[in-house]
């Protein structure tokens, strides 16, 4: 029985598809992730493209410097930048005064307003205090 061949050509395939199995499991393959990472560098680049045509350098340079501190903020403005342009709302190039005035927008859309309560609780008098004094 040992020696069947029928026997040893399905365990082979029964091992194929676990280790086939296995693999997909695992995550995607190396094609996959080269390729993912092939098109979200040609999707910045595009993005730096249009920003470029849209922003004078002085503007992109404020940008950048506040990339370095705040990453997020960054990409909501550039977001912002880019659907006004593309919808044809942008009027000319984009200065360093505006980005700064897009800045305090977003960061006044964004920033949390939080409320401290103070709750002051009050001295219980035990009857027990008095004879801690008579020692």
């Amino acid at each position: 029985m040992a020696d069947d061949p029928e026997l040893a050509q399905w365990r082979a395939q029964r091992l194929a598809q676990m280790r086939g199995a296995a693999g997909g499991a695992q995550g995607p393959s190396a094609e996959e992730l080269e390729m993912r990472r092939k098109q979200e560098e040609a999707k910045q680049d595009q993005r730096r493209m249009i920003l470029n045509q849209i922003m004078t350098p002085e503007a992109r340079e404020k940008l950048a410097n506040i990339r370095l501190v705040k990453p997020e903020r960054a990409e909501q403005v550039e977001t912002y930048l880019i659907n006004s342009a593309q919808s044809g709302q942008l009027g000319g190039k984009v200065g360093e005064d505006q980005v700064k005035d897009l800045l305090r927008s977003v960061t006044e859309q964004t920033q949390k307003r939080t409320k401290v309560t103070i709750m002051r609780r009050r001295k219980v008098f035990d009857d027990d205090d008095d004879d801690d004094d008579d020692s």
